[in-house]
């Protein structure tokens, strides 16, 4: 499976780290904003430009709801720290932060 992650920011690095451990650790294959075909598109904080709503789009709210797109449907998922605190996060599936444990740092 072809896996699109978009971010417009850094984000702490968080999506460049599901890539790294999604390419090393599955079958799978992601990347980070190409245009391409991807098999499911997986957001961050917001949509893709230019893409209509799909049944294939993930959205993965790392910053306070200030900050994203709130109006994405579909699957919605959210950190399990701060944000899923949050009144406007309470019904999203909580997720953890991808960390590399047996990296030196």
């Amino acid at each position: 499976m072809r896996i699109e992650h978009y971010k417009r920011t850094s984000i702490a690095r968080a999506p460049d780290e599901i890539v790294r451990a999604t390419n090393e650790f599955t079958t799978h294959h992601a990347f980070l904003n190409k245009d391409s075909k991807p098999d499911i598109y997986h957001f961050h904080n917001k949509r893709k430009p230019g893409l209509d709503y799909k049944p294939n789009q993930i959205i993965q709210y790392h910053s306070d709801p200030g900050g994203v797109d709130m109006t994405i449907p579909g699957t919605r998922l959210t950190l399990a720290q701060y944000n899923c605190l949050l009144p406007e996060y309470r019904d999203w599936k909580e997720v953890r932060n991808i960390i590399t444990i047996h990296e030196h740092i």
